[in-house]
């Protein structure tokens, strides 16, 4: 803005010009390395917590299609052989999310395991 008031001179436009080029060239270059910097220098980690609740939301979302699949094949809502595809390709993207499960033996609950995202499972 302050080079906009410059009084008109010789080489205003040519100040402008450079004014909004290194304006936009800092704010581009910043904006566009400061998330590898952060992870970099470990300011900024990929949080365990929100990896786990983003595949909890995947396997919870998978689940409730299964139910609506269940759903339509009662109320004969679509046709049997496509909902039977229907259902198996989604068990199987389920069977991609989901990790390996555990029994705990003092409560013989069936708890699922999050090591992979360093998170404890007390029983």
């Amino acid at each position: 803005m302050l080079a906009l008031a410059v009084p008109p001179l010789a080489q205003r436009d040519l100040l402008i010009t450079v004014t909004f080029g290194v304006v936009l060239l800092s704010i581009l270059l910043q904006g566009l390395t400061i998330k590898p910097l952060l992870h970099r220098l470990a300011i900024v980690r990929h949080d365990a917590r929100q990896r786990y609740d983003i595949k909890r939301g995947e396997i919870r979302m998978t689940q409730a299609a299964l139910d609506e699949i269940a759903q339509l094949e009662r109320l004969h809502g679509a046709p049997p052989a496509l909902l039977r595809e229907l259902s198996e390709e989604t068990r199987r993207g389920r069977a991609r999310l989901s990790p390996p499960s555990r029994r705990c033996a003092s409560s013989g609950t069936i708890f699922e395991l999050r090591s992979r995202f360093g998170l404890a499972v007390k029983c």
